[in-house]
């Protein structure tokens, strides 16, 4: 057993993360002890990922070989990571971290962002407006109630709402032909069908196919930069469907897989790019960046996000030798 007391700083913090902070301990461990009831606050036994008060005395009843343990396994780090960018009565818009599962699912451990959001707001009925992929950063929508989401999901389907993607690639993608996007910026058009596997991976093909569905996405390089892997670019992107995998599965059809990317992208290649930190890359490099919202009628619950434009940088961490 070990134990700690929190300070000023920890009050209103959860007992996962203090936990990892404190001990070194993994997501896993940690929410395996709480079901065991094996961590204890001011000697009380707790089962769930409770906030605490300053001044208390946090026990943890685990071997001593599980104090400072890595986790070696991609699952939940920090289910709790996330800024909040916009929230009202009936949304919240947060900018959630990489490595950090939406919703539950499928070889997913350990409570999720959806999971945290409603513990935290303490609303219950909180439902995403859309989904990011666990390894992609950047802005996620949520309604606060039912009747909300229903508007948000209409509104997320016309032409009154547009999300922004910013990726690095490998290469210099020139594939496409240009269209004028809704705000006058010039991108690249790639049109192609997709068709979704019985392994979980999408496949892109050049003409149209039985099961395959049309996938369109509109893209330009700002800027691009000398690797270790070689040039890299980076593009922002829109999506004008928005299937499974699209970006990266439309990107690496063209050649220009989006870095990190273990897979879709040229494995050998993506071994020799390096974080900034000298590391490997762990995740794609992709974040959903921007989300802008067109006149929107006043007796939709989005009425309030008339006109408005919210965006985040991208936290890009491949190191650039140029």
């Amino acid at each position: 057993m070990r134990s700690f007391k929190t300070g000023p700083n920890d009050s209103g913090r959860r007992v996962v993360a203090l936990c990892r902070e404190y001990f070194g301990l993994s997501s896993s461990d940690v929410y395996k002890a709480l079901k065991k009831k094996d961590i204890r606050i001011d000697g009380k036994k707790i089962s769930s990922d409770m906030e605490v008060a300053a001044g208390s005395t946090v026990e943890v009843w685990l071997p001593d070989s599980f104090f400072g343990k890595k986790d070696a396994v991609l699952e939940m780090e920090d289910a709790g990571k996330y800024e909040v960018v916009y929230e009202s009565r009936n949304l919240l818009i947060v900018n959630k971290a990489q490595g950090i599962a939406v919703h539950p699912g499928a070889g997913i451990k350990g409570t999720t962002l959806i999971d945290n959001l409603r513990s935290d707001f303490a609303c219950p009925e909180l439902a995403l407006c859309h989904r990011l992929d666990m390894n992609t950063g950047g802005l996620l929508m949520c309604a606060k109630d039912k009747k909300t989401l229903e508007d948000a999901l209409a509104l997320l389907k016309s032409d009154l709402a547009h999300k922004r993607y910013r990726a690095l690639v490998l290469g210099v993608p020139t594939e496409g032909y240009e269209v004028r996007c809704f705000d006058g910026t010039v991108m690249n058009c790639l049109e192609s069908y997709m068709e979704k596997g019985s392994d979980g991976r999408v496949y892109v093909h050049d003409t149209k196919t039985p099961k395959s569905q049309r996938s369109v996405t509109l893209y330009r390089v700002l800027d691009v930069y000398d690797t270790e892997a070689g040039p890299v670019s980076d593009i922002e992107v829109e999506l004008v469907t928005g299937r499974t995998h699209q970006i990266r599965a439309q990107m690496a059809h063209i050649g220009c897989p989006v870095a990190g990317d273990g897979n879709y992208g040229k494995g050998q290649v993506m071994k020799q790019l390096r974080t900034k930190e000298g590391g490997k890359v762990r995740y794609q490099q992709l974040f959903a960046t921007s989300l802008t919202f067109g006149k929107i009628d006043r007796s939709s619950r989005c009425s309030e996000l008339s006109g408005r434009k919210f965006s985040v940088n991208p936290d890009f961490k491949v190191k650039f030798t140029r």
